[in-house]
């Protein structure tokens, strides 16, 4: 596979030499040698750099909640996410059917559907934010200094799920307690 080049210059071989060149109109790397020619396309090239380079410098393992070793962990997010869960199912409880009229019956299909949304996708925010916490924060001194801890994280999990299969106010009140307790736990773990 050759990649478009925006910028080209030929430079034909002007010796015996290698000579490196692009060329415009089959987009490939020539290197010119004696007696031979090699030719590559500029994925492949790129392709064996990159490979020269791993082989250089070896990765190492790096252990974080994101991409980047930031060492910050926080539960507001998750605390946020399980309000907003509640607040939601709270709404979408209390919202009345329209009668016949077809603007009203609109309406209220809008709102419902957007509360429903934003409901699931808190949920799924909460869920990720506490399992964060849970796949890289808490580590076996924390297991043992709190041994409710697995159950608590594995409830609010299952909580969260549920959340977004159902419009049961008492189970999201029961996601805002479990991510409250599991926040204080987090609190204790930084004292």
């Amino acid at each position: 596979m050759s990649v478009p080049i925006t910028s080209v210059s030929w430079l034909p071989p002007t010796n015996n030499h290698a000579t490196p060149a692009w060329s415009e109109p089959a987009q490939v790397f020539y290197i010119y040698k004696p007696c031979m020619s090699l030719v590559m396309t500029m994925a492949d090239f790129i392709a064996k750099v990159l490979k020269a380079a791993g082989t250089i410098v070896k990765p190492g393992v790096v252990h974080a909640h994101c991409d980047i070793p930031c060492g910050i962990y926080e539960t507001d997010s998750a605390k946020t996410a399980a309000d907003t869960v509640y607040q939601m199912t709270e709404k979408i409880a209390e919202l009345k059917a329209p009668g016949e009229d077809p603007q009203a019956h609109r309406d209220y299909t809008n709102a419902v559907v957007r509360m429903i949304a934003e409901k699931e996708k808190q949920a799924q925010l909460c869920k990720e934010q506490i399992l964060i916490l849970w796949t890289d924060y808490f580590k076996e001194e924390h297991l043992a200094r709190f041994p409710g801890l697995h159950e608590k994280v594995w409830k609010i999990t299952k909580l969260c799920s549920q959340a977004k299969r159902t419009v049961d106010l008492k189970a999201a009140q029961q996601l805002k307690e479990a991510v409250a307790e599991v926040a204080r736990i987090f609190a204790e773990t930084k004292k």
